[in-house]
């Protein structure tokens, strides 16, 4: 989507922190704000979602959430930091801005925004892991949405010990992990698993691949497994070969690419299953992780796999 603006919340009021509540308030009511249109409420809001990051990386969102349908009934916050005391505000009736915070005023801004009686969901867009986890005690649940995840999966066990942890690339492999589960309700497929020696991905991103991989390695328990990974700039993952030189369970993405097709050759036992990959735009797939209040075991086992499947070679054995 393309930004003409650099301003977050462009069609918001501006106004100073100390009027930020009693500004919505109005603004939520239909009151006549200077310098905004006439607002109603629509929905019942369910949740606090705080946005931290880079200005950049919010922007986008910030963007993206005019189109509405996907995040709904929710006070949005975006915290875009930077090295201001006094940051910049600008609202809605349900969004709130604060442009260029210092990152040390970040955590007392989210406990004096949030709604203490809703649950709160940091959607982390960037910034160093000393700050997430300070933010992680203040929030009932962490998203992480960065480009490169690697110094945050590394602290996955400092991040979960404050409370349940996500992160989109798990959201958006969703359709792939349920097609290749179901071809292991088979009886044969299950007892077929040991003896799988090779493990392919191909895709554009690499940390999808490795989480993907991880999740592999950890639910079906497989030892002496050769990784390779591909580089496909056609999609984030392309397409997952699981097998050995005589049995083989493969999903690939279909030509136009909404959905994922599945086929196992295995034991004398053939399948093939068709699904879709689902929406994977940043807002679906954060409506999706508002859903998930608990731990997800699959995941933070998954992140800790991944770290041994090697980002400097293509090819690595677990």
């Amino acid at each position: 989507m393309s930004v003409t603006t650099d301003r977050l919340l462009p069609e918001g009021v501006e106004t100073r922190f100390s009027e930020i509540e009693p500004t919505m308030v109005r603004m939520a009511a239909g009151a006549a704000v200077p310098g905004s249109p006439r607002r109603s409420i629509t929905a019942a809001t369910t949740a606090t979602v705080v946005i931290v990051g880079p200005k950049p990386r919010l922007i986008d969102v910030a963007e993206s959430l005019k189109s509405g349908g996907h995040v709904t009934g929710v006070r949005s916050i975006f915290i875009a930091t930077g090295s201001l005391c006094t940051p910049g505000v600008r609202v809605t009736a349900s969004e709130i801005a604060l442009d260029g915070l210092r990152g040390e005023f970040i955590d007392n801004a989210v406990a004096a925004l949030r709604l203490p009686s809703l649950p709160t969901v940091l959607w982390w867009r960037g910034g160093d892991f000393d700050r997430l986890q300070a933010l992680a005690k203040l929030v009932d649940r962490v998203v992480l949405d960065v480009d490169d995840p690697e110094s945050l999966w590394a602290h996955i066990d400092a991040l979960v010990a404050e409370g349940p942890v996500g992160d989109l690339r798990w959201t958006a492999l969703t359709r792939w992990r349920v097609l290749m589960a179901h071809f292991f309700d088979v009886p044969a497929m299950q007892s077929a698993a040991p003896r799988f020696t090779r493990l392919q991905i191909q895709g554009a991103d690499r940390h999808s691949a490795r989480l993907f991989g991880g999740w592999l390695m950890t639910s079906l328990k497989l030892q002496n497994t050769r990784i390779e990974i591909e580089d496909d700039s056609r999609h984030a993952i392309a397409r997952v070969t699981l097998g050995n030189d005589a049995e083989e369970i493969s999903l690939h993405r279909l030509d136009r690419g909404a959905c994922v097709e599945g086929r196992a050759r295995v034991n004398g036992y053939e399948a093939s299953r068709v699904g879709s990959i689902g929406d994977l735009i940043p807002l679906a797939l954060m409506s999706e992780e508002l859903r998930v209040r608990a731990h997800d075991a699959a995941f933070e086992a998954a992140v800790r796999s991944a770290g041994s499947i090697g980002m400097a070679d293509d090819r690595a054995t677990v």
